[in-house]
């Protein structure tokens, strides 16, 4: 199974709650969450150490709870990503284990070991215990598919939970390698005695990806508060990190409330509204990495249908806070009210390969519901679409006055590609349109620059 962490994923994790506007949208409530992780191993669902162990003060407890997709998984290494280093070449991993399964349940091992990034050996095997008072040595046999090379990366995986079973459970201790009997190679951390505390700041009222990372067994502080400031006591500041067996993790803050247990298709309501708001406004700074993307997203429902939608991008420097506005653009067939709205923050994910090391600021977010922002800085609201696009786009311009505006095309490395118009706007709506039917297919942003103000918007051009 691949532990990438997928938005998807994340996604999994949102359930409904009842709020009146954006909760905690000036990012001034903080409580403490405490994590534990365990040293070099991965975990996924219903795991946690227990000191019923066979030797040393704790184990490894998987259990399997009677819903969908509640397998847990126990991880040493990295799928897709050849596991830890590991050099050898044993022919038995071995372990101690005792539990109760249901009928028809089971747990499965497979390990795996590689060199250069190659498989050379494989095992998978379905297996169960019967006695829940005592450990039991399970001995799992190896078969290398090349003579005399060793490993040089080795990936373990315990699952648990093959059907829909109540109340299955498996304790694991001293995993070990062995060849002719003789323990070979290290397995770091194999009989779960080492495990280290972190003590992360929760935002309350959103699930970030401190609980997100946490879930999966490597907890990392993605989200933090901060006095950098705008106004009040603290921001938030959403940092992407490169974390070990995953790669880099997106920072991101979602509002709502972690559900362990969600199965849900996507972010959905998390907090009611009772207007047709037009405009989600807050101020951040961003400081991205390779032309990193952040993203700050407002979506609209009506019950469980996702009716409207805004969104603003930057891929710009922004020193000093500074206020956007993300547009609602609505369904042409929506005439009613929506009744609830989820707001997502990413600090660089949206080209598709988020930059260890990118760092996005958010402040005093707010939803309205007039057509233009009186208080925005560049006094100038911005859309583009369609997008995808492959021949031609429309920027529409809504000015709170006459402005002079330099518009265009640049690449995710910020050079230019299109100069699209370079003159004098007035107040009030305006729309420019352009060919982009010769440029090539990929990421871009259309830049606007207004006294010294500028803003981007992503646009994906497709062939």
């Amino acid at each position: 199974m691949s532990k990438k962490i997928t938005l998807y994923f994340i996604a999994l994790f949102i359930t409904t709650s009842a709020w009146a506007q954006i909760p905690n949208a000036s990012f001034e409530n903080w409580g403490k969450d405490s994590s534990e992780s365990l040293d070099k191993w991965v975990v996924f669902g219903d795991v946690s150490k227990t000191n019923n162990s066979k030797s040393g003060t704790t184990a490894m407890r998987m259990n399997h709870k009677a819903f969908s997709n509640s397998q847990s998984y126990l991880q040493y290494g990295a799928a897709g990503l050849g596991g830890w280093p590991y050099v050898g070449r044993p022919d038995t991993l071995s372990f101690f284990a005792k539990g109760y399964f249901n009928i028809g349940d089971s747990a499965q091992i497979v390990i795996s070991f590689g060199k250069l990034g190659s498989p050379i050996a494989y095992a998978f095997v379905n297996f169960s215990v019967t006695d829940s008072v005592n450990f039991t040595e399970i001995k799992v046999p190896i078969t290398f598919f090349a003579p005399l090379i060793k490993s040089d990366t080795a990936g373990i995986y315990f699952v648990v939970g093959k059907t829909d079973s109540v109340n299955s459970w498996l304790i694991i201790d001293d995993v070990k390698l062995t060849k002719a009997g003789v323990t070979e190679g290290t397995i770091i951390n194999s009989g779960f005695e080492t495990w280290n505390k972190l003590y992360n700041d929760k935002l309350t009222g959103w699930t970030t990806g401190n609980e997100i990372t946490k879930f999966s067994g490597i907890p990392a502080v993605i989200a933090e508060k901060t006095t950098d400031i705008k106004d009040g006591a603290y921001a938030m500041k959403l940092t992407n990190k490169n974390i070990q067996g995953f790669g880099v993790f997106p920072g991101i803050a979602v509002s709502g409330i972690l559900d362990l247990n969600g199965n849900g298709p996507g972010p959905g309501p998390a907090f009611s509204v009772n207007k047709k708001f037009l405009n989600m406004t807050g101020y951040y700074k961003y400081a991205p990495v390779n032309g990193d993307t952040c993203k700050l997203q407002l979506l609209l429902f009506k019950g469980s249908l996702q009716v409207g939608m805004g969104e603003f991008y930057s891929s710009s420097t922004t020193n000093s806070y500074t206020q956007f506005s993300a547009h609602v653009k609505y369904d042409v067939s929506f005439t009613g009210m929506p009744d609830s709205g989820c707001v997502i923050l990413f600090a660089g994910s949206e080209n598709g390969t988020p930059q260890a090391g990118s760092i996005l600021y958010v402040d005093m977010l707010d939803l309205n519901d007039i057509n233009a922002v009186a208080n925005l800085e560049n006094n100038i609201q911005t859309q583009v679409f369609p997008n995808p696009a492959n021949n031609n786009i429309t920027i529409d311009l809504n000015s709170l006055n006459t402005s002079n505006i330099y518009i265009n095309l640049v690449d995710i490395a910020g050079k230019q590609v299109k100069e699209i118009y370079n003159g004098k706007i007035g107040s009030g709506y305006t729309k420019i349109e352009t060919d982009i039917a010769q440029i090539p297919a990929g990421i871009y942003m259309v830049k606007i620059s207004n006294n010294g103000f500028v803003q981007t918007n992503k646009l994906q051009i497709v062939k």
